[in-house]
């Protein structure tokens, strides 16, 4: 398992392959249900969903585009 370094702006994903850095253009709440941030893009998009603490039907979504493609 490599981890994710998240950045004010960046998030840098480490494989055994290399380093890709992404520059995140979007965080937002989004509900629960509201997967269409999931379809696909024209660009190399990093899309992470996780939970918001006292808000159950909320979730954070962040999107970051990969740098220099």
């Amino acid at each position: 398992v490599y981890p994710l370094k998240l950045w004010q702006n960046e998030i840098v994903y480490t494989t055994k392959y290399g380093e890709r850095k992404y520059i995140v253009d979007t965080k937002k709440e989004i509900l629960e249900t509201d997967w269409s941030n999931l379809e696909g893009t024209s660009d190399n998009r990093l899309t992470l969903i996780t939970c918001i603490k006292n808000k159950v039907n909320q979730r954070l979504c962040v999107q970051a585009v990969q740098e220099n493609i």
